[in-house]
């Protein structure tokens, strides 16, 4: 995605093959190994002096200078948006610049959700500001069809949860349904170093699920569940903090110490 000599940013548009087959379903469109082409100085004055020439209007020094200033104050530091549309929505993602400093994420890629249609959709609109140009390695349309098939497939998900679940702070527990094959557990827990998951009593390796999320990978059978959270370093920084009391003890002892042995010299 580019721009043209007047910098002004060029529409895309992306035909659906078979537009048939995203009838009643959720669309995504995801964009992978973004890479962004930033203004420079001279990107900023040449698209002043291509504006000149296609307009037949001159450009006075005054212009250019004031467009140097604007260049110089206002360097492009990277950040963009992206809009895609349909003919019945509209969605967009961020790209923040650089200069956000403890917010700033460099995004590789991007899923933009295009929501649910029961009509037709022929093409996706994109547009973008803000970079001179943009790169991608792949874009890909996902459909999610919400019709009878995908309603089975989600009563049969929720029948193969954990039965009897207990929760309490820091503990989960369940007991899994009776299944001839592997399975995983999935969970909307933030994964973290933190939890711990057995299975039937014996620790079992947890795994990074939907991105951000824990999970296990549980076998075939009935099998008792259970997560267990410890904060990492806990043991280390309690351990921590009973040797700074000690160290602080045996301190205060050592000045009590020195202070009434120097009192009792002073007075004999």
């Amino acid at each position: 995605m580019s721009s043209d000599i007047q910098d002004r940013h060029l529409s895309y548009q992306l035909q659906l093959r078979d537009p048939q087959r995203y009838r009643s379903c959720e669309l995504y469109l995801s964009i992978k190994g973004i890479k962004s082409i930033n203004h420079t100085i001279r990107d900023r004055l040449q698209s002043l002096t291509n504006y000149s020439i296609i307009s037949g209007k001159p450009v006075s020094k005054l212009q250019k200078i004031n467009r140097l200033r604007t260049a110089i104050k206002y360097p492009d530091l990277g950040g963009f948006s992206i809009v895609a549309k349909t003919n019945n929505y509209r969605t967009y993602s961020h790209q923040l610049p650089m200069n956000n400093l403890s917010d700033y994420q460099k995004q590789h890629q991007m899923l933009l959700n295009l929501g649910y249609s029961s009509k037709l959709r022929r093409a996706i609109i994109l547009n973008f500001s803000g970079v001179k140009q943009l790169k991608f390695n792949q874009v890909k349309v996902l459909a999610v069809p919400f019709n009878n098939r995908y309603t089975k497939k989600m009563q049969t998900l929720k029948k193969n949860g954990l039965k009897k679940l207990q929760v309490t702070n820091n503990k989960i527990t369940g007991i899994t349904r009776t299944t001839n094959r592997t399975r995983i557990l999935t969970t909307s827990i933030p994964y973290s170093n933190g939890w711990q998951i057995q299975v039937d009593g014996h620790l079992v390796k947890r795994l990074r699920i939907n991105v951000g999320f824990i999970g296990a990978r549980i076998p075939a059978g009935r099998h008792i569940i259970q997560l267990t959270y410890k904060t990492p370093g806990l043991k280390l920084g309690q351990l921590l903090s009973q040797l700074g009391f000690w160290i602080m003890f045996l301190s205060s002892l050592v000045t009590i110490f020195t202070w009434w042995r120097f009192k009792w010299k002073i007075v004999s």
